[in-house]
């Protein structure tokens, strides 16, 4: 029997509701990270829904840049976006 995992006060359901949401195979992510996470509770005050804080300010558009190969040994991944930071 495997013991209760308590996670902010809310047990063993939120932390599967995490992995699931983590382990999602098609690449989707949720809409709220701030209620997935209580270190991410900024995200949901504002505009950006993201836990990785992207500075836009030092991103630069290359339409040069070549496609991203990432080795996901066999998992899908998806992404929208092609950027350089120095």
């Amino acid at each position: 029997m495997k013991k209760k995992e308590k996670r902010n006060g809310k047990g063993e359901e939120r932390g599967r509701k995490e992995k699931k949401m983590a382990e999602n195979q098609e690449g989707h992510v949720p809409s709220f990270w701030g209620l997935v996470n209580s270190a991410w509770n900024l995200c949901s005050v504002g505009k950006r829904q993201s836990p990785v804080n992207i500075e836009t300010s030092h991103m630069i558009f290359d339409p040069f840049l070549t496609p991203l190969r990432i080795n996901t040994g066999g998992r899908k991944v998806r992404h929208n976006a092609t950027m350089l930071l120095p």
